[in-house]
Formats: C-alpha cells, structure tokens, sequence
C-alpha cells in the first residue's frame, strides 16, 4: 500500500485553491465593469445603442476593464509566486467594490458621491496592488495605498488641467454668421430676495448679448429651487423679462436639481422634442468642460460660451476641485 504525500495534497489544493481565486476575481471583474456600463446609461436615462458606444466614457472604462484583466491573467500563469493569502485579499477587495456598486443602486441617494468616489479609490487600488503582486514587494498593502494616494492626486491634477483648457466659442460666436436656435443657461444659486446670485446673474447677461446681437432665437433657463424661493429658472426668466425679453422666447424649466438632469431636459425636450439643433450652453469656463462631456455621452456637440463671472482664487481652488472630481464621477458613473 502506497504511502499518502499529504505535501502533494496541500501543493494541489493550494493551486486549485490559487485557479479558483483568480477566476472568482476576473468573474467579479467582469461583473463590475458591466454593471457600470448599464449604471451610466440609466443614469443618462439614454438608451444603449451600437451608435452612442464610442464616447469616452465607455472607452476609458474599457481600458481600465483591460489593465485589470490583463493583470489577472499574468497572475494566473505566475500564480506559483503568488501566495493564497495575496489572492484571498484581493477577491475580497473586489468583492467590496461590486458590493459598493450594487449599493448605488439599490440605495441611490445614500451618500452616492462618498460611495462612489470610494469605488473608484479601490479600483486604483486593485490595480496598484496587483502591480506589487507581480513585482514581489514587501508590505505590499501599506505600498498599495500610498501609491494609489499619489496616483489619485496626479488623475486629479490631470483632470484640473482638463477642465480649464477648454476653449470656449465666444469669439467665434460673436464675429461669425450663424445664428443659434438657443442659449442654454444652467442654473446656479439664487440669493435673498429672489435675486439671481452674481455667478449666474453674469450667464444671464451673457447669453442676453447673444440675443441683442441676433445669435440665438430662443433662451433656454434651467434649475429648481430651494425652499422658501422662487426657482433658478424662474428668477433667470423674470430677469430677462424686465430687460424687455418677450416671454414667449424664453423656455423653462423649473424641476431639475442637477447638471445632468439639466443636460437630459435638454435633450429630450429641447433637442428633440423642439428639433433644436444647433444649441449655445452658457456657463462659467469653469463649468462648461464638464457640461460638453455630458452633451457629447448624448451625442450632441453643443457650443460652449462661457460668461464674465471673476472668480476669486479661494473659489477657483474649490472650483477646480469639484469639477475635476464631477468629471471623473461622470466618466464613471454618468452623473
């Protein structure tokens, strides 16, 4: 009777142990990146089709779906110089994300922008952590997380430069011939009184000139309201009003309480609806990067103009802060 190698035993179930972990973390990879995919389009509330796939959000998803796969299948064939203990963290660090993912949406309103801002963190993580696997470093996990710190503040930074490179059309609108179906003011704060706050006082007054100077026939004015004052839109509407607008070239809307939910309105009830298609989005320079990504999700390529609003540099910091991470946040998730 042959004796038992209990070694040979552990060394199989290790490696099976190993094959099985790996294919659990490609599967929840998997799993992951398409539940994102159907979270942005229902968040867009824009149906999936062949012809609305190639947009950046979608392809920049795609390669970060790769660079995780990618890894994973480098670990499975030097899976021998990966511990059990290494791929058990990492199955429980993916499972924490899709955990996290599936909360958005089972709990849309549960402190969303903390949540998912986090899903991306440990997505970077698992990228970074995966790297250290391979690399065969120690005190791979406390590594992990600062390199992963470091590459989020070098995206953040990257994004900021992003935002405030674009160029908008002001020049071109004001010296060209065309004239535009609309202007789309996006709503921004209003102030005691009913008056509209300065930053949005400045949209108003921007797209206003466009229409003194016969560049757009209609003005679109968006926003809700918080208790206890009228709505943005219906402060940007009164505004125009006392400087001699006529009330039937001014359209509004008053029950959206976000930029995306501003970019869909737009879309459907002005876009397509109205067959208005040759669109000016008026907003801070600030603003209109993030506004235009939205757009072109839907496919629709608005023209940018921005207003005179100054910002202060306290303001510009939070500003630049907020639209980089909101850009980010819509690449992902599209809101």
């Amino acid at each position: 009777m042959k004796k038992i190698d209990l070694n040979n035993i552990k060394n199989i179930i290790n490696h099976l142990g190993k094959k099985i972990g790996l294919l659990l973390i490609f599967l929840i990879n998997v799993f992951i990146f398409a539940l994102l995919f159907v979270i942005r389009y229902k968040n867009q509330s824009y149906a999936i089709s062949i012809n609305n796939l190639n947009n950046f959000s979608n392809i920049l998803n795609l390669i970060h779906f790769f660079i995780i796969t990618i890894l994973i299948i480098i670990c499975f064939i030097r899976k021998n110089y990966i511990s059990i203990g290494n791929i058990t963290f990492l199955f429980f660090l993916m499972l924490t994300v899709i955990l996290l993912v599936i909360t958005t949406v089972v709990f849309p309103g549960f402190y969303k922008d903390t949540v998912q801002i986090t899903i991306i963190c440990l997505l970077l993580l698992s990228i970074t952590y995966i790297f250290l696997l391979l690399s065969n470093k120690k005190k791979k996990l406390i590594k992990s997380i600062l390199i992963t710190f470091i590459n989020i503040l070098f995206i953040i930074l990257v994004v900021i430069v992003y935002v405030f490179s674009y160029y908008p059309s002001n020049y071109e609108v004001i010296n060209g011939d065309v004239t535009y179906d609309a202007a789309v003011i996006f709503g921004a704060a209003v102030w005691h009184g009913n008056r509209p706050s300065p930053v949005l006082r400045e949209r108003i007054l921007k797209a206003l000139s466009l229409y003194q100077n016969n560049k757009i026939k209609y003005f679109v004015v968006t926003g809700s309201n918080a208790p206890g004052e009228l709505s943005e839109s219906e402060v940007s509407k009164t505004f125009l009003i006392n400087k001699n607008v006529d009330k039937s070239f001014i359209i509004a809307e008053s029950n959206t309480r976000s930029t995306s939910a501003q970019v869909i309105f737009v879309r459907d009830s002005i876009y397509n609806k109205r067959n208005f298609k040759n669109l000016i989005i008026v907003s801070d320079n600030f603003h209109l990067r993030r506004i235009t990504e939205m757009f072109k999700f839907n496919g629709i390529t608005p023209i940018g103009v921005s207003s005179d609003s100054p910002l202060m540099n306290n303001n510009l910091v939070f500003y630049s802060l907020r639209e980089s991470i909101g850009v980010i946040l819509f690449w992902y998730f599209g809101v």
